[in-house]
């Protein structure tokens, strides 16, 4: 038999995290997702959810809801999560669900965690201006130091404004696009983290053509 606060009929669960990080550990500013899987979904449930951990709700992550309700032929529900960028230094905080039914007077529990840790503002230090020649066949390569974000950083270098065509058509994620304008180029810098969040430079990168002049010989 099975007694109130269960799955009713449908005992059996499995709770998931599907990050973009592919981990547990999550940037502040990112969006995830908890899964519960029901194995059988014949009949229609509501399982209160549990929510535990050091991180605060509505503070480091937004409000979940106090029950878990599947429809009648649902087996999977999506839960989204995200976790509150507020710029405050809190070091790594947890987040865990957990449902449980009582079956036979045993209790089974079933919970997934999530651990939230901070992330500093995305910032970008342009490199440039530089000169090249292009009667010497040079060559700039562009560069910032980009700093903050969580994870893996995307670059997306555009030509004449933020808007503009990728610099490197064959590859627009290529951190260190080279140019060579005929006269002069200003390329600009868009930064994706792993959790989304983004930068824009607020200014260019000047490269421009400047060849020296030799004086002829005069007879």
């Amino acid at each position: 038999f099975l007694e109130s606060g269960s799955f009713g009929a449908i005992p059996l669960v499995d709770i998931g995290l599907d990050s973009p990080t592919d981990s547990s550990l999550v940037g502040e500013g990112c969006e995830f997702d908890f899964i519960f899987t029901r194995l059988l979904d014949s009949e229609a449930d509501t399982v209160p959810l549990i929510v535990t951990g050091t991180a605060e709700s509505g503070i480091d992550f937004n409000e979940l809801p106090a029950d878990i309700i599947f429809e009648a032929g649902q087996s999977e529900y999506i839960l989204p999560v995200s976790a509150i960028y507020d710029e405050i230094e809190e070091g790594t905080e947890s987040l865990e669900l957990t449902m449980k039914f009582f079956t036979c007077g045993d209790t089974l529990e079933f919970s997934a965690s999530a651990f939230i840790t901070d992330s500093d503002p995305l910032a970008i230090e342009m490199g440039g201006p530089e000169e090249i020649c292009n009667d010497f066949l040079e060559f700039a390569t562009l560069n910032a130091t980009v700093s903050g974000g969580y994870g893996h950083i995307d670059y997306y270098w555009t030509k004449g404004s933020l808007t503009g065509n990728p610099v490197d058509p064959a590859d627009s994620l290529n951190p260190n696009p080279m140019v060579q304008p005929p006269f002069f180029s200003n390329s600009w810098l868009t930064v994706v983290d792993e959790c989304g969040l983004f930068r824009q430079s607020n200014e260019s990168f000047y490269v421009e053509n400047n060849c020296p002049i030799f004086a002829s010989n005069i007879f």
